[in-house]
């Protein structure tokens, strides 16, 4: 039988001899593994408990609310914060950053945007543009200072109005 399978190897293709190289290696490299279960067996998975940081956060809202005091929480030593500068568009602007009553909202008010423009004034698109790079430069200065603008519930302006066009301009509205 030996004989037999020499004279098939010293005849066959070269297409088949790759094969059954191949798959004697693969049986080997199997048999090795085999060997290697049973000299080093795994050792079972120990059981991990997760426990939630406030079991009372279980809502959306009230994670997202408890991760924005968290990050308030990291920055009130460096509040309020005041800014005057003039921004890449060439409007003088004001950035005040406080805390408010809510521990979780944190008050960033830009002065000197004049949030109720029209939209068709000729003016809008300045406004649009310095609020947003102005926006930009606080949520810097808060990472800068440890925190993170992810998850942090912000109050653009004291006046209901003004808050709502501060949201659209950031979603690009």
């Amino acid at each position: 039988m030996i004989n037999t399978i020499i004279q098939f190897l010293k005849t066959a293709p070269l297409q088949i001899k790759i094969l059954l190289f191949g798959g004697i290696l693969l049986l080997i490299v199997y048999f090795i593994g085999l060997i290697f279960v049973f000299i080093f067996p795994s050792q079972q998975p120990q059981e991990t408990v997760v426990t939630p940081r406030r079991p009372e956060a279980t809502t959306p809202q009230e994670i997202v609310e408890e991760r924005s005091a968290s990050i308030i929480n990291d920055i009130k030593d460096d509040l309020p914060y005041e800014r005057r500068y003039t921004l890449s568009t060439g409007l003088p602007v004001t950035t005040v950053i406080q805390e408010t009553e809510d521990p979780s909202m944190l008050s960033i008010n830009i002065i000197g945007i004049d949030f109720n423009i029209d939209e068709d004034d000729p003016d809008y698109f300045l406004m649009y543009r310095s609020f947003n790079e102005a926006a930009l430069d606080a949520i810097a200065w808060i990472e800068e200072n440890g925190g993170s603008g992810t998850y942090l519930l912000i109050q653009w302006s004291e006046n209901i109005n003004e808050h709502q066009t501060a949201e659209a301009w950031l979603r690009g509205h």
